[in-house]
């Protein structure tokens, strides 16, 4: 197998856009990586300095990206005329519980808009409303098996553990927690 270059990404006239996780703006794909090998180089500029902040920290999913297109040997976000894309969920679900510090904020000449952005970020990532990114027909469908449960359920006795347990099922299963609601009804099945 010859070697993949991952030109096409990289390039500065690369036209394809995303919309950041971080700060939610639209922005080149090209202008991210461009802004990334600077800051590598210790030469970041005095703008888009929330950017350098959350790339430093690792909650920019650009050099995830980067390390993801080189491993595969995958060039997938270039086009050659302006576009917006959506980034790989996995590469969301690796960067969104991310926390920056403090002390890594003070580092940088952060706008208030900049400092809100970030400081919002490490408030989803604390309370787990980073929640991965579950395809939504089958996060509806777990919810509609969810729900079919508990309607179907037999209601001999409200005080019964297994309606306690039918319903905590479909409140993990509404909350986004899908891997708890599955292994709760997987763990009655067992039974």
């Amino acid at each position: 197998m010859g070697n993949v270059v991952i030109t096409k990404t990289l390039s500065p006239e690369n036209e394809f856009r995303i919309r950041c996780p971080v700060f939610a703006a639209e922005t080149k794909i090209a202008d991210c990586f461009k802004l990334r090998d600077l800051v590598w180089r210790g030469e970041g500029p005095p703008v888009r300095q929330g950017c350098q902040c959350a790339l430093i920290a690792g909650k920019c999913p650009i050099p995830v990206i980067l390390t993801k297109m080189i491993r595969l040997k995958d060039d997938p976000y270039h086009s050659a005329e302006p576009k917006v894309g959506a980034l790989d969920p996995e590469i969301l679900d690796q960067t969104s519980s991310i926390t920056i510090t403090d002390s890594t904020m003070r580092r940088f000449a952060l706008s208030p808009q900049e400092q809100k952005k970030l400081v919002e970020a490490n408030e989803n990532a604390r309370s787990g409303q980073h929640q991965k990114q579950v395809k939504p027909r089958r996060q509806e469908r777990v919810l509609e098996e969810m729900e079919t449960v508990a309607e179907t359920k037999v209601d001999v006795d409200q005080s019964r553990t297994v309606d306690t347990k039918t319903d905590a099922i479909v409140e993990a299963a509404k909350s986004g927690d899908l891997g708890a609601a599955l292994s709760m009804e997987t763990s009655d099945e067992a039974r």
